[in-house]
């Protein structure tokens, strides 16, 4: 169902990230990781409750991430 909402294919990597305190579960570290990978076939879903995630949205939006 999510591939048909976002237009994904079968071949896309999807990773999920689940979690309240998102610093110590590794989100900076994922990002990180995901700075360093061309493959655009690589998709991360992000479920967390976080006073932090304004902070993360801004940066996925600096590092051209969606």
């Amino acid at each position: 169902m999510i591939q048909r909402q976002t237009g994904w294919g079968p071949d896309d990597r999807i990773l999920l990230f689940v979690g309240y305190e998102i610093e110590r579960k590794g989100l900076p570290h994922v990002l990180d990781a995901l700075s360093l990978i061309s493959d655009a076939r690589i998709k991360l879903i992000v479920v967390a409750d976080s006073p932090l995630l304004p902070r993360y949205r801004e940066r996925v939006e600096r590092m051209n991430l969606r």
